[in-house]
């Protein structure tokens, strides 16, 4: 832990932290060239500009979990980029919509920011709401990208206070069909773990191929975890067939798994 007067050798070119109180210390250690911080969420959109204008020896920057809200993220994601960044961890939460039901998602701006941060080579999106069309530009500019987890809160996880909105994914299915060949466009992604939810319910072509097929086209990939939340319309145990089939030389994960049985069950 960084507190106000740290033991730290000004010497020092590795680091790394679990928690950090107090950004101050960390900046006078100009000889830094790779900071691992376990926990960002006590810094500030201010401290990690700091960061990146002083530290300017640092060559790897592991920021863990990093909460942003909409208001920062135009801030945050521009001192990040000024980093060569290669692993980021974000939760992101955006304001409420005008006029939007209780607990509607709204998409966070973060989402349509990530494509600053080009050195990205392992990038993990918690939770937040994200608009299908914004994260795939970004991750569109993202071609050094190697690990992608894609998760949402289950309606159970949702903030205690209730003062922000559950997470999830905004577009119509045009949207979740090229958000999946964005994916499948990434040559260098070998590890993708995603929520279903990340594909689309398919209710709004429950007669066509449901957007989660379009990943067969995704051969560069080395393993595969699916996490199934609910029955989704227009898949099959035929449609999982399918994709393992179209996808021989990838590992596939246990949720996977679990989702051929339960469309098996649905037939």
């Amino acid at each position: 832990m960084i507190g106000r007067d740290p033991k730290l050798p000004p010497s020092i070119i590795n680091l790394t932290v679990p928690l950090v109180l107090h950004v101050k210390p960390l900046l006078q250690l100009t000889r830094l060239q790779r900071l691992n911080l376990d926990n960002p969420n006590i810094l500030e959109a201010g401290d990690l500009a700091e960061i990146a204008h002083c530290l300017t020896q640092l060559t790897h920057m592991d920021v863990g979990d990093l909460h942003v809200e909409d208001e920062a993220a135009p801030q945050v994601i521009s001192a990040l980029a000024a980093l060569p960044l290669k692993k980021l961890g974000v939760l992101s939460y955006g304001p409420q919509q005008p006029g939007a039901a209780a607990g509607a998602p709204s998409p966070a701006a973060v989402g349509a920011l990530l494509g600053q941060l080009t050195g990205l080579t392992s990038l993990t999106l918690w939770a937040g709401a994200y608009a299908w069309r914004d994260v795939a530009a970004s991750l569109a500019r993202l071609t050094d990208l190697q690990d992608l987890m894609l998760f949402v809160h289950d309606d159970g996880d949702d903030d205690e206070d209730g003062d922000r909105p559950r997470s999830g994914v905004i577009g119509d299915a045009a949207d979740a069909e090229s958000f999946v060949d964005t994916l499948a466009g990434l040559e260098k992604l070998s590890h993708l773990i995603a929520y279903d939810s990340w594909f689309g319910s398919g209710d709004a072509a429950v007669d066509l191929p449901h957007p989660i097929m379009r990943l067969q086209a995704a051969t560069q990939l080395d393993f595969l975890e699916i996490t199934f939340i609910g029955p989704k319309p227009g898949i099959t145990k035929a449609d999982f067939v399918a994709l393992k089939n179209s996808l021989p030389g990838v590992n596939m994960g246990p949720g996977f798994a679990a989702l051929d049985e339960g469309a098996a069950a649905k037939e």
